[in-house]
Formats: C-alpha cells, sequence, structure tokens
C-alpha cells in the first residue's frame, strides 16, 4: 500500500445514531478436527403488507425465488482444508409464531421499462409445503479464492407453513463442522485481506492452505510459440456461412503471397518453416478447469513445403501446404456428432513461422508423414460414405425484448403452427445408386427459454412430394431420394396438430454420398472393421494435376495416404477402424487436385512491437498489480491511466501494465474473439504475475456477431449464457447468468469496466479518474458528502407495491447508518415533494437533486424504480433532461442505484445512466455500479449494505479499501444472481473514501456550550495504522446535533409513517493542514 499526503476531512457532531442489533455469530470452539459456531439472530418484525406479512430479520436478505414465500436467510463463510468434511446445523430453540396473513412472495415483474410493475402471484406448490424451505441450513459447493478453500452456509432463521400460515422461528443455532486439518500456513498474495473480511475462522483456516503457485512462472514463449519470431504471419480462412464446413480442406501459401501480404521472404530456409493452428474445437471451454490457463491454445501441424527449383530457399512460386478448418466444424459430442460454431468469431486462424528453427516443440518443424504403403489389394470396393450436413440460421431471439437477454438465437420468430411450412430446400444429393436413396433428418427445437425440446408430435416432412410424419424418436428416415438432379425438401406441422412453445433452432442431415469429386476436391469419412481393407474409389478425376491424399482422422497430424489413379478414378487402400456401439466415425479423409487447394481469406505479417506501460509477452516472467485490458483504439487512453496507477501514491497499486485485447486473443486462442481467453488470462496473470486488480477498457453488447444488423462496435464483448453452449460448456453457475462481468470475476480478482465506446469516452473516462485522486486544489467538504436519493410510494398513478413490502426510504435510512458519523448526508426523498398532476413528475425534486449533485457528493446511492434511462417514474433523473443540467466539473463522485436496469451495459440500442454518468466530459460520476437486469428489492439491499460495510470501514487496523474490492466481498457475501447483475464501471483500484487513520480531536468536546461569535481552537492528531506520520488537508464542521422527523407514506390499505433521520444545522466549518500527523485549527 502507498501512503502519502491527501485531503482529510472531519465532521464534528453532537449526536449519532447506532445501528439496530445485527446477527452475532461467535467461534465457540475449533481445532484441528473442526469447529463450532454459536449464531444468534435478532427478534423477527412481522408487517403488514396489503392481504401478506412481510418477514424481516436485521441483517438477514432473502434467497427465495419469484412467487416463493419470502423467508429470511443469512450466510457466512468459513475456510476449510481439503479433503472430506461434514457440517451440522441445529436450531437451539423453536418457537411457532401464527400470522394473521400469508407470507409475502417474492415479487414477479410485468410490463416493460419504467412502466413494468411488481406483482405478488404466489406459487401454489410452495405455499401448499408444511416446511418451505424443507432445511433450515443450506450447504453450498467448496469453492476457492486464492488458495483457500471456502465454504458458505446459508441459515433459514424461520420456516414458513404453508399449510397452518405460520412460521417456525429459531433465534439461537450451533453450527459444528469436522474435518481433518491438512494443508499450509501461508498468506496469499493476492486474497489476503478478502479472506481477513470474509472468513469467521480467518486465524485458524490459514493453516489449511494450499501453497502459492511460483509467481516466476513462464511457458516456453519463442521455443513453442509462433508470436515473438521475426518472421510471422497470420492466415485467417472462412466458410461461405457460419453453419457450413465447406472450408475444409487442403490450403497453399505461395512464397509471392507472403510478399503480397507486406513481408519479406528473402533467404528463408524451407526446412525453418512451421505452421501452427488452434487445438480445440469450437469456442474456449466457458466452465473453468484447473490449469487451463496454462494450456497452449496452438500446436504446431505437420506440413508440405513445396520446393519447385529444389534450392532449399523459399521462393515466390513455392507453397507450404496445410490442412485447415474454418470456424465450424463436425465434432463428436457423447455418441453423436453435432455442428459446432465458434459463439464469438466467424474465422479460423492459422500461424506461419519463417524463422521458427530450434522455436518448435521438437527440434526439427514437423512435416507430414511420408505416404505408407498401399495393401497389396482390397478386401471390398466401397463407392459412397456417409454425407453429413448442418442447416441452421439465427433470425430470431425470443429474449430480445424480455430484459433478461441471452444468446439464444433460433431460425424462427414465431412458434410452430399448424399447417405451417417451416423449411423448404434444395438438396443435391450425388447418389451413387438407388440403393442409396436414404436420407435422415434430425431436427432440433426450441422453447423460448432456450430449452431443447424433443421432436413434436404432428411434425411433417415431404421430400420430393410425399409426406410423411415423424414417428417416435429424433431422426426421420425417407428413401425418396432422387439418384440425380435436386431434392426438394420441406419440413411442417400437420394441418390438425397442436404445438406450443417450439421454435425451431436447425436441423442435420445424413444421407450416402457418392464418392466424386466436386470442384478439385471431395472430404469424406471411412469405413468400420478394422481387419479389412477398403478400396475407396473416388471418381471425377480429370485433367493432369498430381492429387493430394491426406488421412484427416486427427486434424491436428494429417498424414499423407498413397493413391493411385486409373483414368477417371483414384483408388485409396486403407484398413477400417475400431467400431464401437454409438461411436462416430474413426477415420476421415481429405482428397484435393493439386490445381484446387484452397486459398487463404487474407494474410498479413504479425508485428509484436514495445508499448510504454505495455506488456505484449503474456507468457512472460513478470509482477504487476493491475491490468488494463484495452483494445488498440483506446491504448493512448489506457497507457495514461498505467502512468498514473505507477506513480500515483494513494492507491493500492505499485505496477499496472497496459495488455492489448488484440494480444489475448492471440496468444489465448489462437487469434479467435472469445470471453473465456479473456478469462483465463486474468486467471493466468493472478497466479503468475500476481495481479489484483483487471480493468477492460471497452463497451460489449450481446449481437456478437451483428445478428440484428447492430454496426456499433462491440470492443470487449460480455459473457451472454449462450443456450446450444455443446463443446463451449454448459451454462451453470455464473456462465448460466447474462449481462454480467462476473464471468471474468471468476479469476478471483477485483474487477471493473470503462465500458467506454470512442477514444474520447475513453479519455473522458480516465481524466476523471486522475482529477478525482489528484485535485487537491479548492474546497474538498464535497468529498465529505453522501447523497441519498429514495423513490416514493407511487409508481405514477398507482401505489407502488414494493415500497409497501421495503421502503424505499427504509433502505436509504439503512444504507444512512453505514456512512460513517463525521460524513455530511444530504436527502432528496421524493416523498417529500409535490406532484404535478399533469405531467405525473415531481420537478422540484428533479431541481433539488441537480444542486446537491451540481455542490459535489463523494457519493450518490439511488434507491427505488428504474429504468436504463431514468430514474424513478416522475422522471427525477433522466438523460435526455437532467443530466446535461448537472454542473459539478471536477467534482466526479461515486453513484450507486439499488435499481433495475439502470447500470444496462450490453444492450447495443441503449445507453443506460450508469454508462452516461461515466463516459459524459465536464460532469457525472468517476466510478458507477448498477444493475443490468431486472432485480429484487431485498437482494438490491443487502448487496448494497454489504459494499459500504467494507468500503467505509475506518476500523484503526483497516487499510482503505478499493471499490473492486468491497465488490469482490459484497459479491461473495450476497452470491445470487440478483448481485450477479450488478457491474462495477471503474477503475477497481479506486479508494472511492481515501481515510487511512483515525482522526482524534482532543480538544473538541470540551465544550457543551457555544455562544455567539465565540472562538474555539480544535487540536488532535492522526492515528494511522501504519504509525505512518501524514500530512494533508483537513476539513472541520461544527453542526448542531441531529434530529429526526416523520414521514408519512400510502399503502393499499391507508397510511403508515417512517422515522427518518435529519442531520444537525451546519454553525461553522474550517479548514486547516495536518503536519507529520498532528493539526490545530
Amino acid at each position: 500500500m502507498k501512503t502519502v499526503a491527501f485531503p482529510f476531512l472531519i465532521l464534528l457532531i453532537f449526536l449519532v445514531s447506532w445501528p439496530a442489533a445485527s446477527v452475532q455469530v461467535r467461534v465457540v470452539r475449533e481445532g484441528a478436527t473442526g469447529l463450532v459456531l454459536r449464531v444468534l439472530f435478532p427478534e423477527p418484525v412481522l408487517t403488514p403488507c396489503g392481504t401478506y406479512h412481510t418477514l424481516s430479520v436485521e441483517g438477514c436478505g432473502s434467497i427465495s425465488a419469484p412467487g416463493e414465500p419470502q423467508v429470511v436467510s443469512y450466510n457466512f463463510s468459513i475456510g476449510i482444508p481439503a479433503g472430506e468434511y461434514s457440517v451440522h446445523a441445529v436450531p437451539l430453540s423453536l418457537r411457532e409464531i401464527s400470522l394473521p396473513a400469508p407470507l409475502v412472495p417474492v415479487e414477479r415483474w410485468t410490463g416493460e421499462g419504467i412502466e413494468r410493475r411488481m406483482e405478488w402471484r404466489p406459487d401454489p406448490s410452495a405455499y401448499a409445503l408444511s416446511r418451505f424451505p424443507a432445511s433450515g441450513s443450506l450447504l453450498s459447493e467448496p469453492g476457492r479464492i486464492g488458495n483457500q478453500r471456502i465454504l458458505t452456509l446459508t441459515l433459514f432463521p424461520a420456516v414458513y407453513n404453508g399449510r397452518k400460515q405460520s412460521l417456525s422461528f429459531s433465534r439461537e443455532w450451533d453450527v459444528s463442522v469436522t474435518f481433518k486439518a491438512t494443508g499450509v500456513r501461508t498468506t496469499d498474495r493476492t486474497m489476503e485481506s478478502v479472506l481477513k473480511r470474509l472468513l469467521l475462522n480467518y486465524a485458524s483456516a490459514r493453516n489449511y492452505r494450499l501453497p502459492n503457485p511460483p509467481l516466476l512462472k513462464s511457458l516456453a514463449v519463442g521455443s513453442d510459440l509462433p508470436f515473438f519470431r521475426q518472421k510471422v504471419y497470420k492466415v485467417k480462412i472462412r466458410s461461405s456461412s457460419e453453419f457450413k464446413t465447406d472450408a475444409e480442406g487442403v490450403y497453399r501459401v505461395s512464397g509471392s503471397d507472403l510478399e503480397g501480404a507486406g513481408g519479406s521472404i528473402a533467404n528463408v530456409d524451407i526446412d525453418n518453416i512451421r505452421v501452427y493452428g488452434t487445438s480445440y474445437v469450437g469456442g474456449l471451454k466457458v466452465a473453468y478447469q484447473s490449469g487451463m490457463e496454462d494450456s497452449a491454445v496452438l500446436s504446431e501441424l505437420p506440413i508440405q513445403v513445396v520446393d519447385g527449383d529444389g534450392d532449399g530457399l523459399l521462393d515466390p512460386s513455392d507453397q507450404i501446404r496445410f490442412y485447415g478448418q474454418g470456424a465450424g466444424v463436425f465434432a463428436p459430442l457423447e455418441s453423436t456428432w453435432v455442428f459446432k460454431g465458434h459463439p464469438f468469431d466467424y474465422d479460423n486462424y492459422y500461424w506461419i513461422v519463417l524463422d521458427g528453427d530450434g522455436t518448435g516443440p521438437s527440434d526439427q518443424p514437423l512435416r507430414m508423414d511420408s505416404a505408407s504403403v498401399l495393401p497389396l489389394s482390397a478386401d471390398q470396393t466401397v463407392h459412397t460414405f456417409f454425407e453429413q450436413l448442418h442447416r441452421e440460421e439465427n433470425n430470431y431471439n425470443p429474449t430480445r425484448s424480455s430484459e433478461s437477454f441471452h444468446c439464444i438465437w433460433l431460425w424462427g420468430s414465431t412458434a410452430l403452427k399448424a399447417g405451417q411450412v417451416i423449411l423448404y430446400e434444395d438438396l443435391d444429393a450425388y447418389l451413387h445408386s438407388p440403393a442409396d436413396s436414404t436420407l435422415r433428418i434430425r431436427p432440433h427445437f426450441s422453447g423460448i427459454s432456450g430449452n431443447a425440446k424433443p421432436v413434436p408430435a404432428g411434425l411433417s416432412v415431404t421430400l420430393n412430394n410425399i409426406t410423411a410424419l415423424f414417428s417416435d424418436g429424433s431422426t426421420f428416415e425417407s428413401q425418396r431420394l432422387l439418384t440425380a438432379g435436386s431434392n426438394t425438401l420441406q419440413m411442417g406441422c400437420a394441418a390438425n396438430a397442436f404445438i406450443y412453445d417450439y421454435y425451431v433452432d436447425s436441423y442435420d442431415l445424413e444421407y450416402a454420398r457418392k464418392l466424386a469429386f466436386v470442384s478439385g476436391r471431395l472430404v469424406f469419412y471411412g469405413q468400420p472393421d478394422h481387419e479389412t481393407v477398403f478400396r475407396y474409389a473416388v471418381t471425377g478425376v480429370s485433367g493432369s494435376s498430381s492429387f493430394l491424399c491426406l488421412d484427416v482422422s486427427n486434424p491436428l497430424h494429417p498424414t499423407l495416404v498413397r493413391s493411385i489413379r486409373n483414368g477417371d478414378t483414384l483408388s485409396i487402400l486403407s484398413k477400417g477402424y475400431v467400431a464401437e456401439s454409438g461411436a462416430l466415425p474413426g477415420k476421415k479423409f481429405c482428397v484435393t487436385s493439386g490445381n484446387n487447394l484452397r486459398t487463404a481469406l487474407s494474410i498479413e505479417p504479425y508485428r509484436i512491437s514495445a508499448l510504454t506501460n505495455s506488456e505484449r509477452n503474456l507468457r512472460s516472467i513478470a509482477q504487476y498489480d493491475e491490468v488494463i485490458v484495452s483494445p488498440r483504439d483506446f491504448i493512448g487512453a489506457a497507457q495514461k491511466l498505467a502512468a498514473h496507477r505507477n506513480t500515483f501514491g494513494n492507491d493500492p497499486v505499485d505496477k499496472a501494465v497496459v495488455v492489448l485485447l488484440e494480444d489475448i486473443y492471440d496468444q489465448f486462442a489462437g487469434g479467435k474473439t472469445d470471453v473465456s481467453a479473456i478469462r483465463n488470462f486474468l486467471t493466468y496473470a493472478v497466479r503468475h504475475w500476481g495481479v489484483r486488480y483487471a480493468l477492460l477498457m471497452g463497451n460489449g453488447h450481446f449481437d456478437y456477431k451483428g445478428y440484428m444488423g447492430v454496426t456499433k462496435t462491440s470492443y470487449i464483448p460480455p459473457y451472454e449464457c449462450v443456450k446450444d453452449t455443446g463443446l463451449v460448456g454448459p451454462c451453470t453457475g455464473k456462465a448460466s447468468v447474462s449481462g454480467t462481468d462476473d464471468f471474468y470475476m471468476n479469476s478471483n480478482i477485483f474487477f471493473g469496466r470503462l465500458p467506454v465506446s470512442s477514444l474520447s469516452e475513453a479519455e473522458t473516462a480516465v481524466d476523471k479518474i486522475i482529477q478525482v485522486e489528484t485535485n487537491a486544489a479548492g474546497s474538498p467538504e464535497w468529498r465529505n458528502r453522501a447523497l441519498l436519493l429514495a423513490d416514493d410510494d407511487y409508481q405514477l398513478s398507482v401505489i407502488d407495491d414494493v415500497n409497501i413490502s421495503l421502503p424505499h426510504m427504509q433502505v436509504a435510512e439503512d444504507v444512512a447508518r453505514k456512512f460513517p458519523p463525521s460524513m455530511e448526508q444530504v436527502k432528496v426523498y421524493l416523498q417529500d415533494y409535490a406532484l404535478n398532476g399533469v405531467t405525473q413528475e415531481k420537478p422540484e425534486a428533479e431541481v433539488a437533486l441537480v444542486d446537491r449533485v451540481s455542490e459535489g457528493v463523494n457519493f450518490w446511492v439511488f434507491v427505488g424504480h428504474g429504468a436504463f434511462d431514468q430514474l424513478t417514474s416522475e422522471k427525477t433523473f433522466t438523460l435526455s433532461r437532467t443530466l446535461p443540467r448537472l454542473r459539478n466539473t471536477d467534482k466526479y463522485g461515486f453513484f450507486w442505484a439499488a435499481s433495475c436496469n439502470v447500470g444496462e451495459f450490453d444492450n447495443p440500442y441503449k445507453e443506460s445512466v450508469c454508462i452516461r454518468l461515466l463516459t459524459t466530459s465536464g460532469l457525472g460520476m468517476a466510478a458507477t455500479v448498477g444493475a443490468s437486469r431486472l432485480t429484487t428489492a431485498v437482494a438490491n439491499k443487502n448487496l448494497l449494505i454489504s459494499f459500504l460495510a467494507e468500503l467505509l470501514d475506518t476500523a484503526l487496523s483497516a487499510e482503505p479499501v478499493s471499490i473492486g474490492e468491497a465488490m469482490f466481498i459484497a459479491k461473495s457475501k450476497n452470491n445470487s444472481v440478483n448481485s450477479n447483475y450488478y457491474n462495477l464501471f471503474g477503475d477497481p483500484a479506486m479508494i472511492a473514501y481515501p481515510r487511512f487513520g483515525r482522526i482524534v480531536a482532543d480538544s473538541a468536546y470540551r465544550f457543551d456550550t457555544l455562544s455567539a461569535f465565540q472562538k474555539v481552537r480544535v487540536t488532535g492528531h492522526i492515528q494511522d495504522a501504519g504509525a505512518v506520520r501524514l500530512n494533508g488537508l483537513l476539513n472541520v464542521r461544527l453542526a448542531a446535533p441531529n434530529e429526526t422527523r416523520e414521514i408519512e407514506y400510502a399503502i393499499s390499505n391507508g397510511t403508515r409513517s417512517l422515522t427518518v433521520g435529519v442531520m444537525g444545522n451546519l454553525l461553522s466549518s474550517a479548514s486547516g493542514a495536518i503536519n507529520q500527523g498532528r493539526f490545530s485549527l
């Protein structure tokens, strides 16, 4: 931690309000075999809420799902060793509480935008249970933070009986955890402060850790990867459609091609040429697996180099030949074939290294094995093979307008209807004989939520004008293919069919295709039976060209196969393969005429040059505290921020570095756009560089491939839950949530994003950060001021049901108690302002909000209803009208919206309040937090309270907590989908409340009465945890005692009142210097 001079602020007050009692947890006993915890809950509070009652217990949240009874829960984490463990949670006292009304269900949402409404619609099955939840405790799967194994336990102090309409409440619990102590006592280099704050048994859990991995680890870059050689070319190939495999084949790159790309082939020894390709199929796996970040994504491929003149040097007419595939391929999944396209990229990439001597995994560059000797004779001649075709279009996403976007791209925009034709195509079958006329069709259907569905009853297939219904099963067979010519294929619903919630996703075709060249090329599958020698008779051979025949069963290691030409037929003899029941074809061949080798879509020289404050070798030996990931378009702004972090004293970063996004894609995904590559790199940086902070500089949206026709650049795509994950990985855990950057936080890193769309926006966001951290000129009072904006009791003309169950003002008051007593609080509660009956707005509230923000606030918290472009249904803040009226230049604070969609950042058609506050020049905020989707009030409150509790911890032993660290801990304590939707937009290394010590006033409290014009001297000193004598600026404020007042608000059957705090009037203020830790003014 770097510590230098910084302004300090204090508010001397005469009356403080103490927070209400919360949950108490203490360790009763611990040792090498486990520990025992005692948990004591406050008394429950039941509040009438329309036709329901709400239950609240101070310090508790709720993890009930929409429609379920909203029971309270409390979770805590402990550290445990590796190995087996057991947990027993026992309530020590139970008492029954009868309810006069049912327990309120978790809200559901109806409507769109700011007009959406919450409704209480109970789930009948949950309310029919005698115990909800069934158990009083819930145990998570063990996780890991840093090198500490973590176990999280959730307790439900009250269990609801829907049949009797009662609660079983236990105020006191014993929790025993048994295990066998193993591990080492060590300090985690990146997460120690988090573990200290998060774990109840922190002191003993330090003994149960894994050893820290060595920091200075490096893969052998320069010896087994191509990126840092001098003569490297990046080759791009692409299929004619992202759903086809027609890019598969043998490629040629000539010396003249490389020269045309701007490179030099002078004195290139052909024996030093290497080619690399990606070693995985489809996208990188979404589900993280240990060690994934250390795996090289490129493999060297065997190639063939044609040296025309035999001089051993690469000449313009010489050729480099390699087997390549496009981004989409057929790949094995369980016991079937599936088509796998890349979720983020249309293209595949290969890397040519001309100076690859001594740089590969083998001493010599790989070449295709010599052609194998043909068997003397064949046991069986083969004329056909099973062709596989995939048909898919992505025209529609049923979640597009649901405010809960997922990547669920479907063919049709409407569900299946009776009599509807859902596809039509002409199919050229290339049949060998009528006996080969069987066509197999395997369609794939989806529900509106993206869940795969079986083939519906009533589905019909019409092949060459003959119609038949699908029978039971997932595959349809018909023997109506024509031997030659065009085959017409239709699929649809029978006229009397009733099909509900079925959408067409794709379909696969399979038929026995003739072994015949098309455009001088053919890729085909071989036959089973390893004891049999097969003769594959490939017809359609013409011209005098030579032929290249490859066994590509392993696409990363193609081998040459001999062939014999006889007229227009090319014969390939090869043994079959061992066939297992339900297994996939084990042999695959690629045959190409020398005149019909494929050519690349593009070739470009690949150059790595040094950049200031940047690291280009992402497998290097390095040590950094923060990485700033930036596309090349924003490199200047990223370098400026890194330079600031490297010189600024009041932050937790000693060394920051910029990493180009393009380098991550190249070195961790082989050149492809892939969010998992970013995640894997961050994991690598944490483990091997010691990185604690990561900032993504760039916006991102959910239209990865432009299916919607979006032209807005998506610089750094967010992770969106992909329906058809297949080989990429299942949508589980945080990977099941869209609109969140928590996917990257799985790397155990303090994370933030600057969602900027242009260089000017990037410069604005960076300048705000630097300005707020370095500018000590002018009055600093605003840095000790918090603004609380709370919604009222109505949504336009309708009483707000959310406000009945959890009043917005009550949440704001709970938040207010988290701020230090010395911090000035200003409140704009809509309940205090008059409604314009014509416009349904509260213009005076908007004026008050603009005035308060323009004066400068270090914290601005909003609680209530919001949408992407406004706060409150009364339009207290809108992007179009209110934002331009702000006048808070150089006073850029921190904004948190406990609301829905205010932080929506992944929609290409919208820019949310959180984004515009961050990217608008001369006004707004330096960092923001908001939700990207619909959220619930109780969970919103719990996350916010947890965040402030960590951020504003002013305990003597506490160092300042960055906004990224506070966010990480808050999400760890409130691990839910609701919390996942909240994202931090800003540099996670920022210290929003830069207070390093406790300010002790030696003389201020000697006076209990002051007369007019009386002068007093205030003296004191700063107590700092690190015993550092600090210098800075102190602002002293003298205020009257705090007061309270009552605010009345409407409920469905009358009114209620709420007691809110009012800060005492300011009587006087003064500023003075802190010298060597002491002050006097």
